[in-house]
């Protein structure tokens, strides 16, 4: 699952420990026509079972999230849907969680290399008390509590911005905020005017 420029959005995140010369990636209907096949299931979505005579699709949709759904309408049922399943990359409306009553979770997984998608050593989920954690295998690598020191805030003049403390100087700095330049907010000049950032008028 690619974007233009090609960027891997999704892909499955267990490690195969096989060279795959040829594969085929298809909608097979557990316990039966999978099984025909003499080569070897390495990934499936995993779901259990489904109307026998269900009309199996799937789906890419405009926000890049790959799902099956049962039938053809817009409006079918989803039975499995990638954003529940994030590899290296979170898109908006992906999900990031993790279930208090089975201490399941689900975040993001680095890639074992630039040029190799299977699963890195880090790893990023949500603990018990919801605060955003980066893992190195099995040991705690980062984590949004030891960033206590910053703020985020609406700005007046429409920029979301984030303020970190400068402790030596017990003053707020401000390394991120968007949009990052006036020019780059939706019609700031108008429906045909053109916004220069490096013109004293900006609006030409």
């Amino acid at each position: 699952l690619t974007q233009s420029p090609s960027v891997n959005l999704f892909q499955e995140t267990r490690p195969l420990y096989l060279t795959v010369m040829f594969s085929e990636l298809g909608l097979f209907r557990p316990g039966t026509s999978y099984y025909h096949y003499r080569g070897m299931c390495v990934w499936s979505t995993g779901l259990n079972s489904t109307d026998n005579n269900a009309n199996v699709q799937a789906v890419l949709h405009d926000n890049g999230n790959l799902v099956l759904r049962d039938g053809s309408s817009s409006s079918a049922a989803v039975l499995w849907p990638s954003f529940d399943h994030p590899s290296d990359t979170w898109l908006p409306g992906a999900k990031i969680w993790f279930n208090n009553s089975t201490s399941e979770s689900q975040g993001l997984t680095s890639r074992n290399r630039a040029e190799d998608p299977s699963p890195g050593q880090y790893s990023l989920r949500v603990d018990p008390h919801s605060h955003i954690m980066v893992w190195n295998g099995s040991k705690s690598y980062w984590s949004i509590r030891d960033r206590r020191a910053f703020r985020l805030a609406m700005d007046a003049s429409g920029q979301f911005r984030q303020y970190n403390m400068q402790a030596k100087m017990v003053m707020w700095y401000l390394p991120w905020a968007a949009p990052k330049e006036r020019c780059d907010g939706y019609g700031y000049c108008g429906s045909f005017g053109i916004c220069n950032e490096n013109s004293p008028e900006v609006f030409s």
